[in-house]
């Protein structure tokens, strides 16, 4: 409640900077959305778990909408001040970057200047902003909810998405495809909605993009601050050096496994002596052992993440198919989600996380 008040205050107050050479509330209201915005983090990351853990549960999910639709009120308060940035003179942006107070945004203001041609006019870009959350972030929201409810029959089993997804990395390869089997049949009933909100999500993108008379690609690259270039020349190379060394891979992997040619179910199969299985306990004490090869510190900070249960895994039905680390910001800690099934990949996929929450802290 105090976050969605002081959220409602700061739009107006966005909205009536005036000439930062002037004007002294520069300082004092991009702070304060600096530090509403981490609340709000703080808060969705929170929800986000909650709904993870237990897809069904309905307060969580109400939750996490009604977050959306603050941050997308949050974002709408930093139009004018982008606005003002974006398309400051020589004189303007001299007195902005030359406030004290405004140091920390520096970074912010310069990659401004740079995608200001991605901008529209302030009310177009208010309507956009205040829009484009709900109605583009609804499919993230709905996948998870998908995720955690469909049930997919393997054998005389009915498993989740995510424990029949565990299931890929059996080294029995009946195992396997009868998992893929049951989750390509589970998947195939969402089909149709899943393919109309996909189709929606690319002609709404596609009509910003020819408003804004730009390419599509030219907005996440804008986003993640990434050349055209640069991602052609990581596609060139991928399709060049690496796919003959792929296709080697495969090939071998397919002998390994005694198979003309690998299945999609084959993918993350284990070769070799690959039914080794990692009962919880061992996970952990393999895990910081391996980072404490590296650093004593990172050994260190997973061993307390483990004693401090900041690692949801158990294995059951009702929560989200796959894993991710999530940080929380403000109580400086993470949480990494899982469903664990005692697998290779499993471990893998603990160390991976954590390593996240690592950089985090």
């Amino acid at each position: 409640a105090a976050v969605e008040a002081e959220v409602e205050s700061l739009v107006p107050r966005a909205d009536a900077l005036g000439d930062p050479a002037e004007d002294g509330a520069w300082d004092d209201v991009l702070a304060s959305l600096d530090d509403v915005g981490e609340r709000l983090g703080e808060l969705f990351a929170y929800a986000h778990c909650l709904v993870s853990d237990d897809t069904n549960d309905r307060g969580g999910n109400k939750a996490v909408a009604w977050l959306s639709g603050l941050s997308s009120r949050w974002s709408r308060a930093w139009i004018h001040p982008e606005q003002v940035v974006s398309r400051a003179d020589e004189s303007t942006w001299r007195a902005l970057i030359s406030r004290p107070g405004l140091a920390a945004q520096l970074p912010r203001f310069e990659d401004l200047r740079a995608r200001s041609h991605l901008l529209l006019p302030a009310g177009e870009q208010t309507l956009l902003t205040e829009l484009s959350e709900p109605a583009m972030g609804s499919w993230s929201r709905l996948y998870d909810r998908l995720s955690g409810r469909l049930r997919a029959q393997v054998g005389d089993e009915s498993l989740s998405a995510g424990q029949a997804f565990n299931r890929l990395d059996n080294p029995d390869p009946e195992v396997r495809e009868a998992a893929f089997r049951g989750l390509e049949t589970a998947w195939s009933a969402e089909l149709d909605d899943c393919a109309e909100i996909l189709g929606n999500i690319t002609r709404t993108r596609q009509a910003i993009a020819d408003r804004l008379e730009v390419a599509p690609i030219e907005l996440p690259l804008a986003d993640h601050r990434l050349s055209r270039e640069t991602l052609d020349a990581m596609i060139g190379f991928c399709e060049g050096p690496c796919r003959p060394l792929m296709h080697r891979y495969l090939a071998a992997k397919a002998r390994a496994l005694g198979t003309e040619k690998l299945h999609f179910w084959d993918l993350r199969a284990p070769v070799g002596e690959g039914d080794e299985r990692w009962p919880w306990g061992d996970a952990q004490d393999f895990i910081v052992e391996q980072f404490g090869t590296f650093s004593g510190e990172m050994a260190d900070y997973a061993a307390q993440a483990f004693r401090a249960r900041q690692v949801e895994s158990e294995d059951r039905p009702g929560k989200r198919q796959g894993a991710f680390c999530i940080p929380f910001r403000r109580a400086r800690e993470s949480r990494v989600f899982m469903t664990w099934s005692d697998t290779t990949t499993n471990l893998i996929t603990l160390a991976h996380e954590l390593g996240h929450a690592w950089h985090n802290e």
